[in-house]
């Protein structure tokens, strides 16, 4: 495939993807502005970090669910045009501090974040490290999905007053008993969940049947 196709691509969206793969495609398509992720996993060896990668033309980042950490795939990105960031998120506590670390370097202006945890392990100290942090109070649109091992039945209204008092009217907590969590968030924009494959691309049901695709092994991207 000629580097030219790369080049012009805009959007894309994997079933299935690593994260080195994932950072291959950011940079031999320099002009993406939206990627969808339903299932992001490490495949990196321990200790071999990635190299960092600026992705200028990137406007929103959506990831269904991430296998791993999640440090491993925003550690070396910057998204300095970055407007929508969403993911799912199953692994392990300590997130927030490279969120933010993120953010401060990528210097975007996020008009939404939504986070969906699906692990106890992001806990009521973990919202709280999150929701003390002025760069993710000033997102206008903010979504946050607990399970309810996670936390105390008191503790979302608790934090969401705490720290939404700029956006209070807008502010909301709701318990998911069907989920076994609560949604807590200001804002009217929220993103958080797993869209289908086709999307941004096809959004209205029936869905087509696809006319091709494409399978890849991991490794770099190269041209013919």
């Amino acid at each position: 495939m000629r580097t030219s196709l790369w080049s012009n691509l805009q959007q894309i969206s994997f079933r299935l993807v690593s994260t080195a793969t994932l950072h291959s495609f950011l940079k031999t398509c320099p002009n993406v502005r939206c990627i969808v992720v339903h299932t992001l996993r490490s495949l990196n060896a321990a200790g071999n970090a990635m190299p960092p990668i600026i992705a200028h033309a990137l406007e929103s980042l959506n990831i269904g669910e991430a296998l791993d950490d999640l440090t491993e795939t925003i550690a070396p990105l910057t998204a300095p045009n970055l407007k929508r960031l969403s993911y799912g998120y199953s692994f392990g506590s300590g997130q927030s501090k490279c969120l933010e670390d993120f953010l401060k370097r990528s210097g975007c202006k996020l008009e939404s974040l939504c986070i969906v945890c699906t692990t106890p392990d992001f806990d009521e100290a973990e919202t709280k490290s999150m929701l003390h942090t002025p760069i993710i109070t000033a997102i206008p649109n903010f979504s946050l999905r607990l399970i309810e091992d996670g936390c105390d039945p008191s503790f979302p209204q608790t934090i969401i007053t705490e720290t939404a008092e700029k956006w209070r009217a807008t502010a909301y907590v709701h318990h998911e008993p069907k989920n076994h969590g609560y949604h807590l968030g200001w804002g009217t924009l929220d993103m958080a969940h797993a869209y289908n494959i086709d999307y941004p691309f096809l959004v209205k049901s029936p869905k087509p049947l696809p006319k091709w695709t494409m399978s890849f092994t991991d490794g770099p991207l190269t041209s013919a």
